[in-house]
């Protein structure tokens, strides 16, 4: 008599293609989601979040747990440095990055409203946010599930991460230099093993292709 079924634990191969399990948002819903952002929202999260999401391609839980620190410049080039220090996390090692900040995002105001923060004398970027069970992110999650729900968008704040890699895809953008935004690993012999992360003015040119119509 069989006990156990002989396919216990199997499961059944995805046949969802990638680029097709979280998909990216169209331009109808991205000028929905950002009309409804203003500056003097009531958590300066609600109103960054969603920008920073979009011009770096950056996890939700990696721009939640930034330091004031993680934010400077680097030449003349201002970036984002998404590390694991202190008590930050990372998924993996290759997510250890800098990012050129996007001129749209220096245009917005970003950079004067860090320096706002550290004349206040806070240390975070988003000081509001308290560490949880999942992170520094699982406050801001929820926030932006009712937000979405709100004007009617249902897309998660992870298919940000999307539509950049996308938009820097069909924008002609070097694969190897979107990887190294994104923080994915380069898995060629000569750029993995040997090569140097590039260097921040490389990537700013990379980055500034990307020109959102809203």
């Amino acid at each position: 008599m069989v006990i156990e079924s002989p396919f216990s634990g199997l499961s059944l191969k995805e046949q969802v293609r990638p680029h097709l399990q979280r998909d990216r948002f169209t331009v109808e819903e991205l000028k929905l989601l950002f009309a409804s952002l203003q500056p003097n929202m009531r958590r300066p999260y609600y109103y960054w979040l969603p920008w920073l999401g979009l011009f770096t391609g950056a996890r939700l839980e990696e721009l939640c747990q930034l330091h004031l620190s993680d934010i400077r410049q680097e030449g003349e080039v201002w970036i984002l440095d998404i590390n694991s220090k202190d008590e930050k996390r990372l998924k993996t090692p290759a997510a250890e990055r800098l990012v050129p900040i996007h001129s749209r995002l220096l245009d917005l105001g970003f950079v004067g409203y860090c320096e706002g923060l550290r004349h206040r004398g806070e240390t975070r970027l988003f000081p509001e946010l308290k560490h949880m069970r999942d992170g520094y992110g699982q406050t801001a999650s929820k926030w932006f599930a009712r937000h979405r729900e709100t004007i009617g968008v249902e897309k998660p704040f992870h298919s940000l991460r999307h539509t950049f890699v996308d938009e820097m895809r069909q924008l002609g953008a070097d694969h190897k230099k979107i990887a190294a935004l994104v923080g994915h690993a380069d898995e060629s012999m000569t750029g993995g093993r040997y090569g140097k992360p590039f260097r921040p003015e490389v990537l700013r040119p990379e980055i500034e292709i990307l020109k959102f119509s809203f």
